[in-house]
């Protein structure tokens, strides 16, 4: 049995997410975890999983919330859930909330071994804003040489930190 403060902890860390979201422009995703908020029950494995993390389920921690929506992307972008891609954007317009928690809970079942994997990494994030600190140091090196600084990132953000 999975214990009330479990269910609480995780409920917060949903709705924390959602607060997250929107305030950096993520209104899809925040609704997501809104309804995960107040809809997950514990009945299932993913759902247990997620009641019954061994550690801070925050962003600020180990990103669990952010795991599972990576996974539900993931299920959306890799064609293996049809019930997502027709509720996700952008076909989310004409949205019914029943509709998409269906989806969404229908996808823990249905792919249940998928997202059990995803949840055992971090998720990759692309923040561009993380990468504005490093400015005033690059100006100060180029200040100082007279030389200038040439800048070049590969990998999952492929320029996007260089913005």
């Amino acid at each position: 049995m999975i214990e009330e403060q479990a269910q609480n902890d995780c409920r917060a860390a949903f709705r924390l997410q959602a607060q997250t979201c929107r305030r950096l422009g993520s209104p899809f995703v925040a609704h997501i975890c809104d309804l995960f908020a107040n809809r997950l029950a514990p009945d299932g494995p993913v759902a247990r999983a997620l009641f019954d993390w061994q550690g801070n389920l925050t962003g600020s921690a180990d990103a669990v919330v952010l795991r599972l929506m990576a996974a539900l992307h993931a299920l959306v972008l890799d064609g293996k859930s049809e019930a997502l891609k027709a509720v996700y954007p952008p076909n989310h317009e004409n949205e019914d909330e029943r509709e998409l928690w269906q989806a969404l809970s229908s996808s823990l079942a249905d792919h249940t071994e998928f997202i059990l994997e995803y949840l055992q990494h971090p998720p990759q994030t692309n923040e561009v804003s993380r990468s504005a600190i490093l400015l005033p140091g690059f100006l100060t090196v180029a200040s100082r040489s007279g030389l200038p600084i040439r800048l070049s990132e590969i990998g999952a953000s492929a320029g996007l930190n260089l913005f």
